[in-house]
């Protein structure tokens, strides 16, 4: 983990402490997921441990992932605790889950230690479905943050080309965290004219009020600028949006229904 800034203009760079580091059990992307999955392990198996650096100051956690159970059948209680209390739960039915869940001041003391936090799934009936933990950030104040919500598929690992996405449907929203200020999502993604005959159309925006507009023709890096007062409006929700899209088992003779736009190599904010 390393931090720090340019002051000057010079490049210097420091080691600083990480708010939090992740021991056995999530799937923070696929490489990491088959790992998980190698060792046969979640949190519907054992608790999932997340390292917390500890402080005085309050907390936004977010979490998101997959219960992997079939449709219709029983959510998974997702159960936070640490040093043996409770922090929340909620349930997570069949298929993708995404959770903001604000911390009060002094849940992770003393300050400067790390503290386990664990992350424990079970069946609210019946037996317990396997559930992955895709996404996790936790923050203080002032900190931007960033997830998946809707319209977008599992993380994905070419081992070969040492390459991670995630695709986008014709229609993903993000969550931006608003801090009062405008932040900047970088977008990176591939071609889409693998895929397409011509470049889609992809508009960004928030609410009712386009952000931004681009038709990629190659691999793109888009810097995107959100205003704060549309991200403190919409409760962070930004919608990716495309003309184009796919459905994989029309082109392979295959079972797979995904609608896919985009293929997302990173997304981040700053």
């Amino acid at each position: 983990f390393v931090g720090g800034a340019r002051p000057g203009g010079a490049d210097l760079y420091w080691m600083t402490p990480p708010r939090w580091m992740l021991d056995r059990g999530w799937s923070v992307g696929a490489e990491v997921a088959g790992v998980t999955a190698r060792d046969r392990l979640g949190p519907h198996v054992q608790p999932s441990v997340a390292w917390v650096r500890g402080g005085s100051e309050p907390l936004l956690l977010m979490l998101g992932g997959r219960n992997l159970g079939p449709a219709g059948s029983s959510p998974a209680r997702i159960t936070l605790t640490s040093a043996g209390g409770s922090i929340a739960s909620f349930d997570a039915p069949p298929g993708f889950f995404f959770h903001l869940i604000p911390l009060p001041a002094g849940t992770f003391t003393p300050t400067g230690t790390y503290l386990p936090m664990a992350v424990a799934s079970s069946a609210v009936t019946g037996a317990a479905a396997p559930v992955a933990l895709e996404q996790f950030d936790l923050q203080g104040e002032g900190t931007p943050m960033t997830g998946v919500v809707d319209g977008w598929q599992e993380p994905e690992y070419n081992p070969s080309l040492g390459r991670a996405w995630r695709w986008a449907s014709d229609r993903a929203t993000l969550w931006v965290r608003p801090i009062g200020r405008d932040v900047t999502l970088v977008l990176e993604g591939e071609s889409p004219l693998r895929y397409f005959d011509a470049p889609p159309n992809v508009v960004v925006s928030i609410g009712a009020r386009e952000i931004a507009r681009f038709a990629p023709t190659a691999d793109f890096r888009e810097s995107i600028r959100l205003p704060a007062d549309a991200l403190a409006a919409s409760d962070g929700r930004v919608v990716i949006a495309s003309d184009k899209w796919f459905v994989p088992g029309d082109r392979g003779g295959t079972a797979d229904a995904r609608r896919l736009s985009l293929r997302i190599y990173s997304y981040a904010v700053r």
